[in-house]
């Protein structure tokens, strides 16, 4: 069959091709102040190369044709890159050698309309309308959809041409077809297949992780092999290498660094259901349930255009109600800052308490940055190598721009000042969070001090904080006229970095929700019982359902048919944080006190406490995975609820899998390391553990802060972060 069609196919291709160098040859252009045809240089020169060489029929197939469903927005013809790369044209000289005229070269080419200058603020779905009413052809190709979108999403086509071409060369020939069709073309990139250039910073990288995996597998001969020589034994296997002090520190300080590696060692206590918590056991279902919001909003949100098939269907997805909880996820980051608040106070106000206010600002500090840098640095080390690992249509454009800043900025997320960059100048833009976080963490102290000593100014000077946060908020919305969030009629990626960049990312924004946090700490420390009515429990339940449903679903007028008014942006940024983090902390003080009901028992259930040990590096690993499949993909996907739920499920189960091990190789023995360091004895793989960790009471708090910060060693976790 293919021997049939192969003769027919192949005269359509060169005919097609001759017809195609034929209109090139009699294009004319304007440069130097004089005209020129293109029959006459290096671009006429390649393609007759092609046709007389291969006939175009393999350069002509990998090339992108018309896409199907443009009129439903499907605006991607990416052809066949692989195909395209795998070209290659040969002669066999007389001698018997071989010589390469040249091999297949993958251009991407991006169509636009021709529309005026980008304003600084507009709407997509309303700029320009009118231009598409009037002009035939894009009131044909677009419908009700306003030609506006076309400032941020281009028509993509692929070109296969020699590697003799250039870049200019072909984006010479776009020019001129796209002023004969009345539309800009440009050429982002051309790429062939070339030998595979490691940087600086990603040979390092490498060998960094080569370093640390290599320590994994010596750490866990070593804990794994004397187990299995005393396998044998009836009673609890100890490791011969568990030679003890009354410290719990072992006398051979090499081995027991290197033991803290073992993966065997590491998996068992990320894989326990024990906790310590028991009064804030319900934490781990509230970590686990808002980190699964966190990835599917980031699985719509990290998303390419140029990829997506029916995109003006997908504009009405705005007009779902239900589909609001995906694109107003950014009440979820609320959630992690109210906690974090919740437990700094109150862990620091029981150490105060048992220590008689002593309070050693060194080991606050140092546990913090120890607890969150190594984990933090290896995501970035993943972040320079993603590039390495395939390719694509869309690889280099999705990839490469994080990557080149995280070589370029990597420093920042070491010192925790990520926050304050640029979104597009970030290494990690979702690490804005833990920049954010440190600096709760640093001016923690001063709060929960005060606490300590004199609650009326701790009070004042939280209240204080939260209110400059609110007209923060306002007044920066108000000034830069911005939307309240990110809202789904205005996709344009431009306006969306401006806004995480000023407001979103920034740590003055979420300050409210910590000192909320904060103060619910303070109350819970002060409170150890709390007795409360069915009916004050029942009013307290809807209060803080109402109130956390409508900043959720209150934005649904705005992402289905149009901004709102600035009055009502101001009022909805400022203050939509605050209320958000009342629900929450009415929801970790109703489960922590025992009128949680079913709710707390849902929460509490032991099946999340191992993936809520997992939490800060799913948190920290999910865009990357989220950015590599976008990555990857080499045939644009048709957009539709279902399918992006069925990727979104996929993300979510891959997170975990790559945290589990990258926690048994990298953050549980940082962990372990910084308790070997501080002096702290290390439950680890020659040292029995207890049987079962002491509860806390859910109406009895008196245990100590022991019992409630025992639970960052055990589940490789700290309790203040995602």
């Amino acid at each position: 069959m293919r021997q049939d069609m192969e003769p027919c196919v192949s005269g359509s291709l060169s005919s097609a091709s001759s017809r195609f160098l034929m209109g090139t040859v009699h294009i004319r252009f304007k440069g130097e102040g004089r005209g020129h045809r293109v029959g006459f240089c290096e671009l006429a020169a390649c393609f007759k190369q092609t046709l007389a060489v291969c006939s175009g029929r393999a350069v002509l197939d990998a090339s992108g044709k018309m896409p199907e469903g443009l009129f439903h927005g499907s605006l991607t013809a990416f052809g066949d890159m692989g195909e395209c790369l795998e070209v290659r044209a040969i002669n066999r000289r007389l001698n018997g050698k071989l010589e390469e005229y040249f091999q297949g070269q993958y251009c991407a080419m991006n169509v636009r309309f021709k529309l005026p200058p980008k304003p600084a603020r507009y709407s997509p779905k309303t700029f320009l309308k009118n231009l598409t009413d009037q002009v035939p052809l894009y009131k044909a190709l677009l419908g009700d959809v306003s030609v506006g979108y076309f400032y941020f999403t281009p028509i993509r086509m692929a070109l296969c041409v020699p590697s003799t071409c250039t870049q200019n060369d072909i984006q010479t020939l776009g020019k001129a077809v796209g002023d004969l069709a009345q539309v800009d073309v440009t050429v982002p990139f051309c790429e062939k297949r070339e030998r595979t250039r490691y940087t600086t910073f990603q040979l390092i990288a490498m060998a960094i992780l080569a370093f640390f995996f290599c320590m994994v597998l010596l750490g866990t001969f070593l804990d794994v092999a004397p187990r299995l020589l005393h396998s044998w034994a009836d009673e609890d296997v100890v490791s011969p290498y568990a030679d003890e002090k009354d410290s719990g520190i072992r006398k051979n300080l090499v081995l027991d660094v290197l033991l803290c590696f073992s993966a065997f060692s590491n998996g068992k206590r990320l894989l326990s259901t024990r906790t310590a918590i028991g009064a804030l056991e319900a934490l781990h279902g509230m970590r686990v349930i808002t980190m699964a919001w966190i990835v599917l909003g980031h699985t719509f949100f990290y998303k390419s255009y140029v990829l997506s098939g029916g995109l003006f269907e997908a504009l009405e997805y705005g007009k779902s109600f239900p589909f609001q909880i995906v694109l107003n996820v950014f009440p979820a980051v609320e959630t992690f800052v109210t906690m974090s608040g919740i437990l700094v106070a109150y862990t620091s106000l029981q150490k105060l308490e048992k220590y008689q206010g002593s309070f050693n600002p060194f080991g606050y500090f140092l546990h913090r940055y120890l607890r969150l840098t190594p984990a933090f640095i290896l995501v970035s080390l993943l972040m320079i190598l993603l590039p390495l690992t395939g390719s694509g249509p869309v690889w280099n454009e999705t990839l490469q721009p994080y990557a080149k800043a995280c070589e370029k900025r990597w420093w920042t997320n070491i010192l925790y000042i990520g926050s304050w960059f640029h979104r597009e100048d970030m290494c990690l833009p979702h690490g804005w969070y833990l920049s954010c976080d440190m600096h709760y963490y640093i001016i923690a102290p001063i709060i929960f001090i005060a606490m300590y000593k004199k609650p009326s100014l701790s009070f004042t000077l939280l209240a204080g904080m939260g209110a400059a946060s609110i007209v923060a908020v306002g007044v920066l919305t108000y000034m830069w006229q911005f939307p309240p969030i990110p809202i789904f009629v205005d996709p344009d990626p431009d306006h969306f970095n401006e806004f995480m960049s000023f407001i979103g990312y920034r740590p003055y924004t979420h300050l409210t929700a910590f000192c909320i946090g904060m103060a619910t700490g303070y109350f819970l420390h002060k409170n150890r019982t709390l007795h409360m009515n069915r009916v004050a429990r029942l009013l307290g339940w809807m209060a803080a359902a109402l109130v956390n449903a409508t900043v959720v679903f209150g934005v649904y007028n705005w992402n289905a048919y149009e901004e709102p008014s600035l009055g009502v942006a101001v009022a909805y940024a400022a203050l939509s944080r605050t209320a958000w983090a009342l629900g929450i902390a009415w929801m970790v003080v109703a489960c922590a006190t025992g009128n949680g009901g079913f709710i707390n028992k849902v929460l509490s259930w032991r099946a999340f406490v191992p993936l809520s040990r997992l939490t800060y590096l799913v948190y920290l690993v999910h865009p990357l995975l989220i950015l590599w499949h976008t990555a990857y993909l080499k045939k644009p996907f048709y957009t539709t609820q279902f399918f992006v739920g069925y990727v979104y499920l996929g993300h979510l189960f891959s997170a975990y899998c790559l945290s589990f091990s990258l926690s048994l190789t990298f953050e549980s023995p940082f962990i372990l390391l910084e308790r070997i360091l501080m002096g702290k004895p290390v439950h680890s793989n020659g040292i029995k553990e207890p049987e079962r960790t002491e509860k806390i009471s859910a109406r009895d708090f008196s245990k100590g802060p022991d019992a409630v910060t025992a639970k960052t060693f055990e589940n490789g976790s700290s309790s203040c972060v995602v």
